[in-house]
């Protein structure tokens, strides 16, 4: 779910808080599901300029641990009940997005950002040398993203995008964090590419289907 604020011409609010429903069938015949909520986005965007058809803006955004960080079930993987949700971890995003226009049917757009993630205890990494459960350093994140979209039709939009994030080594220890150890091939380089189509059947509201891959590497972290 979105929600979306028009605080002025130049400032929009945002919140965003996404449902996941995950279900796996066991080999035992059980059947192991969630749903629940996500982590929540909370941020803002702004637009200094509005006059021409170019645009420049700048957004912030929080992402909280909202969602299940916490798996359900006792004795090991095998009687885990629940799948996890959320990262346990905050994310603080600084972004700039680049828009250019020609023709009123291509845009060029570009995006760069930063992502600080803050160290924290989270339910998925256990201290097995001690009571309770360890810390977490994700590593902060670096990315470009381009992108070009064409207006095939008045309401029906047809768009490229390549993103590259280049992300800091993961790091996990004890909760007091005095040692922390480095996850390994959590830190690299990644290039995703994603095609998406998006129509607009009336002013009022929109659908887009997108398609990404992984063009160099595979980011399967969940923080």
């Amino acid at each position: 779910f979105e929600l979306e604020q028009g605080f002025s011409r130049r400032i929009t609010l945002y919140g965003r808080v996404p449902i996941v429903a995950a279900s796996l069938d066991l080999a035992a015949g059980s059947k192991v599901s969630t749903t629940d909520v996500g982590d929540a986005h909370l941020g803002f965007i702004t637009q200094p300029w509005l006059d021409g058809p170019h645009s420049l803006a700048f957004s912030m955004d929080l992402k909280t641990p909202t969602g299940v960080e916490w798996p359900s079930g006792v004795g090991g993987p095998s009687n885990t009940e629940s799948f996890l949700t959320g990262t346990g971890v905050t994310n603080l995003s600084f972004y700039t997005h680049g828009k250019l226009v020609f023709v009123e049917r291509v845009e060029l757009g570009m995006d760069l950002g930063y992502v600080h993630k803050f160290p924290a205890i989270v339910g998925y990494v256990e201290q097995v040398d001690g009571f309770g459960n360890g810390v977490l350093d994700p590593g902060d994140e670096l990315c470009v993203t381009g992108r070009i979209v064409g207006q095939v039709h008045p309401r029906v939009a047809l768009g490229v995008d390549a993103q590259v994030r280049k992300v800091g080594e993961a790091e996990i220890g004890v909760s007091g964090g005095e040692s922390m150890s480095p996850l390994r091939f959590t830190g690299g380089t990644w290039v995703d590419a994603k095609v998406h189509v998006s129509v607009e059947p009336t002013d009022h509201w929109g659908l887009e289907v997108w398609v990404a891959r992984d063009v160099i590497g595979s980011d399967t972290r969940t923080f």
